[in-house]
């Protein structure tokens, strides 16, 4: 092989490269996946009002999804808003990968009520689109990232917005995880509850768990409360039901 041909291989291949990586840099961009915004001192106050509504509609979303068992549009089977996560032999208990498409829902729907058309910072002329957010659910931890594309202007001069973050500090993935582990035991024996289970459980991860009858069915519902964790001024509560096969309660 002649050495121009093989210099000329060589141009081409990193010509495709350099295409490639340009492609996926864009795409990462494009997805939020890469926070490359520097935020003009003009509208800080923007980001922060937006950090601010996150923050807000972020603890709301955490207490209605405990509330009701991990999501925000409750599926069936469910009884008064609370999802069942066992029906006799059957488990519904949602994956955190669910629970955590829910909060991602909730935050959607509601952060626009939150900012609210931005009447508060009306001396900015702002133009909102879609938002999409995403959550992660960790223990001790839930973390969410919003791409929330906003196109300000005030007087001649124009700005643009999109990513944003938050977290709270909240045992949720704790409490999804025990349970869980609850129902892991009552498909075992799905006529019973383990006491002594719910007993090494509670104790294993620093929560209380209260089980109560819903009527005469055999319908149980569970509340995990956890005192380390604050929403809304309050424990952190969540919720689920169980419907057993027979009448007996306790084992």
């Amino acid at each position: 092989m002649k050495a121009g041909s093989c210099k000329s291989q060589i141009t081409i291949y990193i010509v495709v490269i350099i295409l490639i990586l340009s492609v996926i840099l864009l795409f990462l961009l494009n997805q939020g996946l890469l926070r490359s915004e520097t935020v003009s001192p003009e509208i800080n106050p923007i980001r922060t009002f937006v950090e601010d509504c996150i923050m807000e509609v972020g603890h709301e979303g955490i207490y209605t999804i405990g509330k009701q068992g991990g999501y925000f549009l409750t599926p069936e089977p469910n009884i008064e808003g609370i999802p069942f996560y066992q029906v006799e032999d059957k488990d519904y208990w949602p994956s955190r990968e669910k629970v955590e498409e829910q909060l991602a829902l909730y935050m959607d729907i509601m952060l626009p009520f939150c900012t609210n058309g931005f009447e508060e910072l009306s001396e900015f002329s702002i133009t909102e689109k879609t938002i999409k957010s995403s959550v992660s659910i960790e223990d001790d931890q839930v973390y969410f990232s919003i791409i929330y594309p906003l196109h300000i202007s005030k007087d001649s001069d124009s700005y643009y917005l999109k990513n944003f973050d938050g977290s709270i500090p909240v045992r949720l993935g704790i409490l999804h995880m025990a349970a869980g582990e609850i129902i892991h035991e009552q498909m075992k024996k799905t006529d019973a509850v383990c006491s002594t289970c719910l007993y090494a459980l509670s104790e294993k991860n620093k929560i209380h768990i209260h089980v109560m009858d819903m009527n005469q069915t055999e319908t149980l519902l569970f509340v995990l409360r956890d005192e380390q964790s604050k929403i809304l001024d309050d424990d952190f509560h969540y919720y689920f039901t169980v419907k057993l096969e027979g009448a007996k309660k306790n084992v």
